[in-house]
């Protein structure tokens, strides 16, 4: 787990693998962002699949996702990566 000010944008980097470690090929890539309660904070939002290049993609989460309300002092958020290959998901 990383630590980020309130507010900050954040760079999240997956690495594009199958279980055995070896690259996968993605028909489709989605993503969203949730908070330690499960809420969503932002929906499924699709990654063109031109965009990916070599075995990683990088996503920024935008800061106006990381804002806490007061009077919270520290929050959890989940990015979570759906990758869709020609085998499924």
């Amino acid at each position: 787990m990383q630590n980020f000010a309130s507010g900050s944008a954040v760079k999240v980097t997956f690495e594009i693998k199958n279980e055995a470690g070896d690259p996968l090929t993605p028909t489709a890539l989605r993503w969203r962002v949730l908070d330690e309660e499960e809420t969503v904070l932002q929906d499924w939002a699709t990654v063109s699949v031109p965009e990916f290049h070599d075995e990683t993609i990088e996503l920024t989460i935008v800061g106006a996702l990381n804002i806490l309300t007061p009077p919270a002092t520290r929050g959890l958020r989940v990015v979570e990566l759906e990758v869709t290959t020609e085998e499924g998901t």
